[in-house]
């Protein structure tokens, strides 16, 4: 198991909407792809389009390079796998609507 550390990198990016947490967080994961993909899991909020809309419909900042990074921490060990914690400890719940 791997610890990645996930930072934003733009936060102006309109993605953002899509997520409940807008600061860096760790990740228990096997993979950066499973990383990212846990982490939008975990921080996943709705949004509102209006009717007739035909603006595409944004994915999670957190699986998105451009707007997030994503880096391996190989001396990080205290995250278990399928957690997501900030960098206060604070471990996130998977979301719920």
């Amino acid at each position: 198991m791997s610890v990645y550390r996930l930072d934003p990198i733009n936060l102006a990016d309109p993605s953002w909407e899509l997520s409940s947490v807008k600061e860096a967080v760790w990740a228990g994961a096997k993979t950066p792809t499973e990383a990212r993909d846990l982490v939008a899991l975990k921080t996943l909020c709705a949004t509102q389009r209006q009717m007739g809309s035909r603006k595409p419909i944004p994915a999670s900042p957190w699986h998105d390079d451009k707007v997030t990074s994503c880096v391996l921490y190989p001396e990080k060990k205290d995250i278990p796998e399928g957690t997501v914690m900030t960098l206060q400890d604070r471990s996130l719940p998977l979301t719920s609507f």
